[in-house]
């Protein structure tokens, strides 16, 4: 099976699905996702987690196709520490029609980030709001669906309080014997530490943190981090790649 259009295949997986095609059929879409041209796709990881959701049967299949599609990504050398909000207010949904929240188009994007990568560390924090204080874990560098998943089981352990910035770097800087090149924060800029200013201190060569939130106004950290993108598509990649180089 020859693909010539790799969004609409991942778009339309449960509509295939519940029109009950045949079974042949069914084969020949399976094949698909091991078609190399998946591998200058540029699909972004969100969209196959969708595909998986409706078609788990096919995981196996649809994951190698995301992996795959990273590959024509651009590259970031060196080390990368990852830091994933999961606190409360990520479990808002991106938008009022949208299927997905913030947590899992954090996820999706440290899916992504992760192999484009040369070695990364990967946490995920939030906190609780009555004893202020933060509740941040490391977490195993896997690949594909299994770091998604291992993120999103990661709010159920950390509480569903707010995000403490200042203190799960505090924390990430303690257990990092490696200074990194850059820090990537996902959250929705809900930080409870700038409550009490107590203004975040990123250690990284490069640090930034991106607001997937779709917020007009977050909060302002001029000065904190190496740039605020606020964007929750492959773009912040991009963005990243192309300001490290002009910092260089």
């Amino acid at each position: 099976m020859t693909v010539r259009n790799h969004f609409a295949i991942l778009k339309n997986l449960r509509n295939i699905k519940e029109a009950g095609v045949s079974s042949e059929h069914m084969k020949k879409l399976r094949r698909s996702f091991l078609d190399p041209s998946w591998e200058k796709a540029m699909t972004v990881p969100i969209d196959f987690i969708k595909a998986q959701k409706y078609m788990p049967e096919f995981s196996r299949e649809i994951e190698t196709a995301m992996l795959s599609s990273c590959k024509g990504f651009p590259k970031l050398p060196g080390f990368t520490i990852f830091i994933v909000d999961v606190s409360g207010s990520m479990g808002a949904p991106m938008s009022g029609k949208s299927e997905f929240n913030r947590m899992e188009a954090a996820a999706a994007m440290t899916v992504l980030a992760a192999e484009m990568c040369e070695h990364i560390s990967v946490y995920a924090t939030a906190g609780s709001d009555s004893y202020r204080k933060h509740q941040t874990a490391k977490i195993n560098p896997l690949r594909g669906f299994a770091l998604s998943e291992k993120i999103l089981e990661a709010q159920h352990r950390l509480g569903g309080g707010g995000i403490f910035t200042r203190q799960a770097l505090e924390y990430v800087k303690e257990h990092e014997k490696e200074t990194p090149d850059r820090i990537v924060v996902f959250s929705d800029s809900q930080d409870c530490d700038w409550e009490n200013s107590r203004k975040p201190n990123p250690f990284g060569k490069y640090n930034y943190i991106v607001d997937v939130s779709n917020h007009q106004h977050g909060i302002n950290y001029k000065g904190v981090w190496t740039a605020e993108v606020s964007s929750w598509s492959e773009g912040f990649l991009k963005y990243i790649a192309a300001s490290e180089q002009c910092l260089n």
